[in-house]
């Protein structure tokens, strides 16, 4: 998966270590109340979880699911997933 990065931020695939980041930044019930698929509240495992099924994804030979996360300075900002 490609890596983007600037003098601001990064865009990269999610990697082991990034639940605690993912869990304290997706916690949030406005952020359960508008997607269809986070629940709330959003707890540690539901983020090893996730990132097991990101890696499980990046590592397939034919891969159809992009999920990545953009970071500012060490600080998860935002998520994005694209499926082809």
């Amino acid at each position: 998966m490609v890596v983007i990065k600037s003098k601001k931020f990064i865009l990269r695939p999610y990697e082991r270590g990034d639940e605690k980041s993912l869990q304290k930044n997706v916690n949030d019930k406005d952020i359960y109340r508008y997607t269809l698929r986070i629940p709330y509240p959003y707890t540690i495992r539901a983020a090893k979880k996730w990132i097991s099924y990101c890696i499980n994804e990046y590592n397939k030979k034919h891969q159809r699911r992009y999920h990545s996360q953009l970071t500012l300075m060490e600080t998860l900002l935002a998520l994005s997933g694209l499926i082809i």
